[in-house]
């Protein structure tokens, strides 16, 4: 049975944007930039930075990606190196990034500070 989705011209055209995004974000990673090599990268770099070093998770994830994509996509003088960078850098944090926030709190614990029950008051 086959699912029929309906979207709006505004919609669909968000879509197209995202899937090209990807693809040609895809397009431009070095050929050892796989899954499995990422995965090992953000797992050794986690391990190697201290969370407590970090203000908040955000920091920290933003950090352990760009510790990531210094190691896989070598810097160059190519005027459209930092869109690459910065395209590379998006995709990655919209991978990865909660597997690092995760790690943080197992590392940290969460962040408490805004938290308050009705009994505060």
């Amino acid at each position: 049975m086959k699912k029929v989705i309906r979207l709006n011209e505004s919609q669909l055209e968000d879509l197209i944007k995202e899937i090209y995004k990807r693809t040609d974000v895809r397009r431009r990673l070095p050929a050892n930039f796989t899954e499995e090599n990422v995965i090992e990268r953000i797992e050794k770099e986690m391990w190697e930075t201290d969370p407590n070093d970090y203000y908040d998770e955000y920091e920290y994830a933003s950090n352990i990606i760009s510790l990531v994509v210094d190691y896989f996509y070598e810097y160059s003088e190519d005027p459209a190196y930092d869109k690459i960078y910065n395209d590379i850098h998006d995709f990655m944090k919209d991978e990865y990034s909660s597997t690092i926030f995760e790690f943080y709190e197992d590392n940290v614990g969460p962040d408490d500070v805004f938290k308050w029950d009705d009994n505060d008051f």
